[in-house]
């Protein structure tokens, strides 16, 4: 209903799934949240920098993994063209 926040999550599925689901939440709308790994946002990193509005925030947990400004994660994450993020820590 009204103020529904609606999750998609991209865990444990194979790599056309994950693709699709990406695509789904970049195009769409949709979905309000996308929970993903690290890993899984630097391997797919070409999907979501291809639009401008992908996100609007973006959440990292355990930032002290981006520490790094030169590995591939830190540059993957820094290339999304997000207005606003928050780095979590400790």
């Amino acid at each position: 209903g009204p103020g529904t926040v609606k999750t998609m999550a991209l865990a444990e599925a194979d790599r056309k799934t994950v693709e699709k689901n990406i695509d789904i939440f970049v195009r769409t709308k949709m979905f309000n949240v996308l929970v993903a790994s690290y890993e899984c946002i630097r391997t797919h990193i070409g999907r979501f920098t291809k639009y401008k509005d992908c996100c609007d925030l973006l959440v990292c947990d355990e930032a002290h993994r981006l520490k790094n400004r030169e590995n591939q994660t830190s540059m993957a994450l820094f290339s999304l063209p997000v207005k606003r993020r928050v780095l979590l820590t400790g």
